[in-house]
């Protein structure tokens, strides 16, 4: 049965195409998107908030940010780096308007974003892939990738734990 609801709140700029991921004792990250309307640009956000649903509660604090605003992003949850955390790939910089090979880590312990994560970029931009984790912690990237022309092809990319 529903035990709550959330609505968008003031606290999180109207958008899309954010990453959602439940976390250890029940919080939610939500992180990334884009907004926009007709006649305006779109912005595309680092910033990341905490949701925690048991008790209706958005925690927006301006320490959570990523490295660079990014939509359409692959992540997973994560603990075989030996502490809990969120790995984020790819996506797009609407702003920029440009596809992104970087990752971004997000350590649940510190409530942070890491400054230089462990994990080098991919050689293709990626939107709308997926990151898989063996249990050993080496990283799958596969998905979606487009040539300097735009034309979509299939990317696979494996990187052995850092």
């Amino acid at each position: 049965s529903l035990i709550t609801t959330f609505e968008q709140a003031d606290h999180y700029p109207r958008g899309e195409r954010m990453i959602a991921q439940l976390l250890p004792g029940g919080k939610v990250l939500i992180a990334g998107g884009q907004s926009g309307t007709v006649g305006n640009p779109p912005q595309t956000y680092r910033r990341a908030v905490l949701l925690d649903p048991a008790n209706n509660v958005l925690d927006n604090s301006l320490q959570r940010l990523m490295q660079v605003g990014r939509k359409n992003a692959a992540w997973l949850y994560t603990e075989a780096y030996g502490r809990p955390q969120v790995v984020i790939h790819g996506g797009t910089n609407g702003e920029l308007n440009e596809d992104l090979n970087s990752f971004e880590v997000y350590d649940v312990l510190s409530d942070r974003f890491l400054a230089a994560p462990p994990i080098a970029p991919t050689t293709q931009e990626l939107q709308g892939h997926q990151l898989m984790m063996s249990s050993e912690g080496n990283l799958t990237v596969a998905g979606c990738a487009r040539d300097l022309a735009g034309t979509p092809s299939f990317a696979f990319e494996w990187f052995r734990r850092p």
